[in-house]
This record gives C-alpha cells, sequence and structure tokens, in this order.
C-alpha cells in the first residue's frame, strides 16, 4: 500500500459514518431515480459495501477490488432497472462527499492534493467501467433483439406463404 493509498485509507475509517451518512442522505434526494425509493437503511447498507470495496482496493497496487466492487454493483443495478446516468450519479456523490471530508480534515499539502488525484482517477475508473458494463448490456439486447427480429421475420413469412 502507497503512503496515499494508506493516509486516504485512515482519513476514510476516521471519517466513516460521516461519509456514509452525508452520502446516503444526498442520495435519499436524487429526484426521479430509484434511489429517492429506496429505505434509508438500505442505501447504508449499499454505501457501506461500496466503502469496505474501496478500503480492499486501496489495500491493492492496481486496486481490483475496488474495480470487481464496481462491476458487481454495476450488473446488479442494471438488471434492477437503473440507468448508466443513476448509477454514475450516486458515484459523484460518494467522491464528492469524500473529496469534501478530505478538505475539511487534512491541512492544505502535497498530500492532500495526491488524494484529491487518486479519489479521481479511482472514481473515473468506475465511473468508465460502468459505462462499459451498460454498453456491454446493451450491444447484448440489441443481439438479442436482432435475433428475435429474424425469427418473427421468417414466421411471419412462413405464414403469409401458407396463406397464398
Amino acid at each position: 500500500m502507497s503512503p496515499v493509498d494508506q493516509q486516504l485509507a485512515e482519513t476514510i475509517l476516521t471519517h466513516k459514518e460521516t461519509l456514509i451518512r452525508d452520502v446516503c442522505t444526498r442520495l435519499e434526494k436524487l429526484s426521479r431515480s430509484h434511489y429517492e425509493v429506496i429505505p434509508y437503511e438500505r442505501h447504508l447498507e449499499r454505501e457501506e459495501a461500496l466503502l469496505t470495496a474501496l478500503l480492499k482496493g486501496l489495500q491493492q497496487p492496481e486496486h481490483g477490488a475496488f474495480i470487481d466492487f464496481i462491476d458487481h454493483i454495476g450488473g446488479l443495478r442494471s438488471n434492477e432497472g437503473y440507468s448508466l446516468e443513476e448509477v454514475q450519479r450516486a458515484l459523484n456523490i460518494f467522491e464528492q462527499e469524500l473529496w469534501s471530508v478530505l478538505i475539511r480534515t487534512q491541512p492544505v499539502d502535497g498530500r492532500l492534493v495526491a488524494m484529491l488525484s487518486l479519489c479521481n482517477r479511482l472514481f473515473g475508473q468506475a465511473r468508465d467501467h460502468l459505462a462499459k458494463i451498460y454498453l456491454s448490456r446493451s450491444q447484448d439486447i440489441q443481439t438479442e433483439l436482432n435475433d428475435l427480429r429474424v425469427r418473427f421475420y421468417g414466421y411471419f413469412k412462413k405464414e403469409k406463404e401458407s396463406e397464398t
């Protein structure tokens, strides 16, 4: 674990409750989204899981546990009907609240800049990864629809031929 990863992890652990509470409060207020209808306790569970994955990822050189978790929740949220924009907005909120904690609690120096840069890079990778997941799922659905279109075309063609 690099010194920046370690300092970020320590700061997160120190301010964990505040971070999770602030993220959950903002997610509850996301109008016209799936997030506004979820019970607060469910938000707490989800943000705790995201935070745990982030902390595990900070222990790894390439932060793989965090990206693996994003892959997992991307698939879940897609299957639950969440749009890509909704999920990315939720990640943006988490990142913004993390930045707020860092800015409020850390001295303004090179280490703060390094932690903010790390957050920006990690959450940027997460948003990019989500976009790839949603694109892949969209392509899979399009392939299925094309297959159905071919089948129905063949069916209707046979029906029309049998009528004549």
